[in-house]
């Protein structure tokens, strides 16, 4: 058994949840399998990180899943707490995670600037002043 595995931070687990929730699942996956594809080597006897199926939203647990089809990660089940652990490589989980930031971040922009795009144009209201009796009319 490695002895350097890393919990699932407060922030971390937050930040997994937001993305099972603000991504389609197949996006989610995208981002997973080009972080895997385009990162370091993959290495399940470095650093690992364990992420409970509890602690994230189910649809970011079926998108992490794609961690075991890369080779990056195995689940480990806890009989005696009825859960169950990702243990995947750590790297790959940092790299995961700034890439989701990233991603969200952008989306959170976009969705600004469409709110924006989206608002109605108010112009404001402009009293038309009365001719002069001694005013000539242009044209």
């Amino acid at each position: 058994m490695n002895p350097d595995i890393t919990l699932l931070s407060l922030a971390e687990s937050r930040l997994l949840t937001r993305a099972g929730i603000e991504l389609l699942t197949s996006e989610f996956k995208d981002i997973i399998n080009f972080s895997i594809q385009h990162g370091p080597s993959i290495s399940l006897k470095g650093p690992l990180h364990c992420i409970e199926e509890n602690e994230i939203c189910p649809a970011s647990w079926q998108a992490m899943m794609e961690f075991i089809d890369w080779g990056a990660g195995f689940v480990v089940s806890d009989v005696e707490l009825n859960t169950r652990h990702l243990l995947a490589d750590s790297n790959h989980v940092k790299r995961l995670m700034r890439l989701i930031a990233q991603r969200i971040e952008r989306n959170s922009g976009q969705n600004e600037k469409q709110e924006t795009l989206n608002r109605r144009v108010r112009l404001p209201l402009v009293k038309l002043s009365r001719k002069h009796s001694g005013s000539l009319e242009l044209g």
